[in-house]
């Protein structure tokens, strides 16, 4: 997202060729994972993906530390070891 990209180096220099690069990723992918909503909401908006197609997945142990789940899309979970 080029907003990380002016957030990190605080110049906008880059910008249109990050707004290309994302366009053009976001175009050709078959699924967005976004750490949080507002990236998925961006991918929705922005990159014209479907909603079905954007999984959110947040980083961060449970408060048992033993498993990781998506919050929407499939029901299938990831155990940790």
């Amino acid at each position: 997202m080029p907003e990380m990209l002016e957030a990190k180096f605080g110049s906008l220099r880059f910008q249109g060729l990050a707004r290309v690069c994302e366009r053009l990723s976001l175009a050709t992918a078959n699924h967005v994972i976004a750490t949080n909503d507002s990236y998925r909401d961006l991918a929705v908006r922005r990159g014209g993906k479907d909603p079905r197609k954007v999984t959110v997945v947040r980083y961060g142990a449970t408060r048992s530390g033993s498993s990781i789940r998506p919050l929407c899309g499939t029901e299938r979970s990831v155990t940790g070891g």
